[in-house]
């Protein structure tokens, strides 16, 4: 593979119930918007959602690391800003583009988003910063 400005990968996904309930055990998030529907209707947000950082997390570790650039993938650094609400089992389309490459460094800049599948929607937006050395890059 020969990683360039401008190359994308995007890929389908969802988040379901049991995945939110595996984040809540692992991170300690046991924040009621995320399973309870008197507590989430209650909320800002007004229905159940997925935590953003579930998934921000999932998706683009899993990209960045094992597909798009992929193994080798060290992440050095993530911005993330939540613009929507993400709801279980809806499915999304999450994007990962390269913005820039640093060749002397190896830094790898990259957009990263959760978008609807039409690619209207934006529910979650960000930059990511990694190194890999086993891709070359352009």
């Amino acid at each position: 593979m020969i990683l360039r400005v401008g190359d994308e990968y995007a890929e389908p996904c969802s988040f379901g119930l049991l995945q939110v309930i595996a984040f809540m055990v692992v991170s300690g998030d046991w924040n009621k918007i995320h399973y309870d529907k008197t507590e989430a209707v209650a909320s800002p947000i007004g229905f159940i959602a997925v935590p953003g950082m579930l998934a921000a997390g999932l998706k683009f570790s899993c990209i960045l690391g094992t597909k798009f650039p992929g193994h080798g993938t060290v992440y050095r650094s993530q911005s993330l800003k939540f613009r929507k609400a993400v709801l279980p089992k809806k499915r999304y389309l999450a994007l990962v583009k390269v913005e820039d490459i640093d060749k002397e460094s190896r830094l790898i800049t990259l957009s990263t988003s959760i978008v609807s599948l039409d690619r209207e929607e934006i529910y979650i937006t960000g930059k990511a910063g990694v190194i890999n050395f086993k891709v070359e890059l352009a």
